[in-house]
């Protein structure tokens, strides 16, 4: 007699990974601030190097994640007037996300070293994006959870 078992959808391992890679993301951020006031280089340039890493993952993954609620967005281009607050909520997550992304990426490619001012922006528009995606996985664990325990 077979058994049926069922498939792990796609999208819910892609909100997994994000729910991993945004944890970790904010984990190595604190580590290379704290690094950088209380540690030698080194240990900033490890975490500074880990991080890159990671963000490179989560970044991949948050493209997978908004392809396929493209839709919503899309809708959302065509009627701000009429948000949500779930999709106003929703909608600042992006937007941060974008902020750390190109303040990230400006930072790997032109910063200097540990200690900018534009670091301190990019550690700050990550710890606003570090608690609205702490609330944006809250709200949604129960469907993550749901999807871990149905297979």
């Amino acid at each position: 007699m077979k058994t049926k078992t069922k498939r792990i959808k796609p999208l819910f391992i892609v909100d997994l990974l994000m729910a991993v890679f945004g944890f970790a993301s904010a984990y190595t951020g604190i580590e290379i601030h704290y690094a950088g006031h209380f540690q030698g280089h080194s240990v900033w340039h490890g975490w500074s190097v880990v991080h890159v890493v990671i963000n490179v993952a989560w970044l991949i993954a948050c493209f997978l994640h908004c392809k396929h609620h493209w839709a919503w967005y899309k809708s959302i281009f065509k009627n701000m007037t009429s948000l949500s607050r779930k999709s106003k909520v929703t909608l600042t997550v992006s937007l941060l996300f974008a902020a750390a992304a190109v303040t990230g990426i400006c930072l790997l490619l032109f910063a200097e070293g540990q200690g900018t001012h534009d670091g301190l922006h990019h550690y700050v528009i990550g710890l606003a994006l570090a608690a609205l995606c702490l609330g944006h996985f809250i709200k949604r664990f129960a469907i993550l959870r749901k999807g871990l325990t149905k297979r």
